[in-house]
This record gives C-alpha cells, structure tokens and sequence, in this order.
C-alpha cells in the first residue's frame, strides 16, 4: 500500500502546501505595499463554523490578486474580542499589520465593531447591503413569494407539465418558451474577484435609486408598489446608500475609472451643467433610452457633459 502511486501523492501534500504557503508569503511580502481585506464566516452542512480572510492587492504589474490568508473552523463564539484576535493573528502572520487601508465585510455588527478594536476602516459588502435591502422589501410578500417558488418547483419536477407549458407558449405565438425560474443571482456585477468593484459601487448605487424613482411614476398593483417603494427607502437609508456618495474613498475609487471620472457627481439640473439658462440642453437629447436601465442616470449625465462641453467650447 506504500508503494502505491495515489498514497505518496496523498502523502506529499504537506510538502507541498509548505512549499506553495512559503512561496506566496515571499511574493506578498516582495509585492504588496498596501492593500485590503475581505473577511466571511459561513457554516458547513455539518454544523462547523469557518473564517476566511483575504488580502487583495495591486502587484508591481498593476495586476489584481488575491491571497487567501486563512481559511480555519472557527468554534469559538463569534464575539467581536475573538474575531479581532483572530483577524490579527492573522494578519500578523502575514506580516501585514499596518499595510491594511481598510477591510470589507457584511453588515454583522460583531465583525464592524471586530474591525474597529484593529482600528482597521470598514466597509460593508455592496452586495450583502443591495441583498438586505431587496429581502426587506419583498418581506410583506413572502405568502406571494412562497407560491410563486411552489409554482415554479412544480413545473421543474414534472416534465410532463413542463412540456405542457412550452407548448401553450409556442401556440400562443412564442418563438423561443420561456423557462420558469426560482430566485436569480443578481450581484454579481459587484462580486468580481479578477476586476475592481469599488469604483462602481456609487455609479451602481445612483442608477438603482433612478430606476426605483422611475418606477414609482407608474400605476402597478398596490403589491407591486409596496415593494418599489420599501425598497427605494431601504436604499435611501443613512447607515445604507443614503450617504455613499460622501465616502471619499469611493469617490476616489470613482474619479481614478476612467469610464467615470467625475461624471457621476454631476448634478443634474434642466439647466445643464455650468451653462446658462439661454444655453439650456434640449431634453430630447439626454433623454435616456431605457429609464428603467441602471445606467440611464450616469447615459444622462455622460450626454449633459459632452453638450455642455461643446456649448463651452462654442
């Protein structure tokens, strides 16, 4: 059994990860001045609690990467004494103390209130608030919710109902049947983990509030407005996106995209930007195409900017 191929493969893997761990602490010790944190707990199907700990940081290349500093079960209660001990542990041995800008996380207060015994600036995920938010609204519907999913879970198990449905949509002139679906993942536009997220996190955040604006100046079912309008106050909330054009890091996240600059903290106004009232921009031109889109606000403000910058150069 020794001797055999599959057991010192399975025997070797000590070395290995020895050799990999003590490759990568070089590399993060040759290449990263500064950079950030991101830290999650989550439970297995077992019942066992796990902590992970990533540092992301720009190398010498101007290239993304990502490091996983620890990934351990975590049994001890989740006070924020012991995961500050934890985190620091973590970052100590690493050699990281002091290169950490800030670190990201959910929402929990024992990770905030972790995060601030390390003196460590914290911002909450985007995609954990956006998330929050969406469930809080939908929350007054979970009766609709639970039958439309049983709905759906009915059609996904029976094929012979599933072929029935295609075929009520195809002779009622659908040329490609739409298939049902239970709840879609939706963030993963500021979920990346090969692209920078921070720096559309305000543009993201003001085209969701546009949109739920727009939405509000149309006649649905009063179950369709309740939701509208409990998530545009969710997203408006203070300690939410209510202030996220305020973060100067953000702002400079923003600013440094080119695609952006500082086109989305130009307010709008019928007058155009830094023109006259005689200079005014026709509204037909920077009308949006599609208002309930997310980038119809930062389209408007893009259109705004470049006629007044040819009215400017007139």
């Amino acid at each position: 059994m020794v001797e055999d191929e599959g057991f010192k493969n399975v025997v070797s893997i000590p070395a290995l990860y020895q050799k990999c761990l003590n490759e990568t602490k070089e590399m993060v010790a040759t290449e990263a001045i500064s950079g950030c944190i991101t830290t999650d707990f989550w439970t297995s199907r077992n019942n066992a609690g796990y902590i992970a700990i990533t540092f992301h940081f720009i190398d010498s290349c101007f290239k993304l990467k990502s490091v996983l500093l620890n990934c351990h079960e975590f049994s001890d209660n989740h006070t924020s004494l012991n995961l500050s001990t934890k985190i620091k542990s973590t970052l100590v041995d690493w050699d990281l103390e002091g290169k950490i800008i800030f670190a990201v996380s959910d929402n929990a207060s024992n990770i905030q209130l972790a995060l601030t015994k390390l003196e460590l600036k914290h911002f909450g995920c985007f995609a954990h608030t956006l998330n929050l938010i969406v469930q809080a609204a939908l929350r007054s519907q979970s009766e609709l919710l639970d039958k439309v999913k049983t709905i759906v879970t009915y059609f996904r198990k029976s094929t012979s109902a599933n072929k029935k449905f295609n075929v009520y949509q195809t002779s009622n002139g659908a040329k490609k049947p739409k298939k049902l679906l239970q709840d879609v993942k939706a963030t993963k536009a500021v979920s990346g983990g090969n692209y920078m997220t921070a720096s559309i996190v305000i543009v993201i955040a003001q085209g969701l509030i546009n949109v739920n604006e727009q939405l509000q100046k149309h006649n649905y079912t009063l179950r369709v407005n309740d939701v509208i309008k409990n998530t545009l106050s969710g997203m408006k909330e203070r300690d939410r996106w209510g202030n996220i054009e305020k973060s100067k890091t953000l702002a400079r996240c923003t600013f440094l995209d080119p695609r952006f600059k500082n086109i989305p903290f130009i307010i709008i106004s019928s007058n155009g930007i830094g023109l006259s009232e005689e200079q005014s921009i026709p509204n037909d031109l920077i009308k949006p195409k599609n208002c309930f889109s997310i980038w119809s606000t930062l389209d408007t403000k893009v259109a705004q900017n470049l006629l007044a910058q040819i009215h400017l150069g007139q």
